[in-house]
């Protein structure tokens, strides 16, 4: 896991968001790295995401990982889909915002 900046975690120490668990409100959580870019863990505190253990064990299925990258996406500025923009995330919004309409 790549250390947060001092800068990410004076942010998320003071936003709520990152109080509990983003799927199931647990208080008990861990730092989720969601995006990966260029080979790295972005440090971006809206690709961060706040995971109890148990849904943190569950990163890594494809169902699950959708879930989360709606989340993040839902956080994410233009600014920052533009910045990551190879990557083609406003597609995968797009895509992820119709299959899980009124759903998260």
């Amino acid at each position: 896991m790549r250390k947060l900046s001092s800068e990410t975690k004076e942010r998320i120490d003071i936003d709520p968001f990152y109080n509990q668990c983003c799927i199931c409100r647990s208080i008990n959580i861990q730092i989720h790295h969601n995006l990966i870019y260029a080979g790295r863990q972005v440090d971006d505190a809206e690709c961060l995401l706040p995971l109890c253990e148990n849904c943190h064990s569950k990163a890594r299925n494809v169902d699950f990982k959708e879930k989360l990258d709606l989340i993040m996406y839902k956080r994410m500025t233009l600014d920052q889909f533009a910045i990551y923009s190879r990557s083609n995330l406003l597609q995968r919004y797009d895509y992820l915002k119709k299959k899980y309409h009124g759903k998260i």
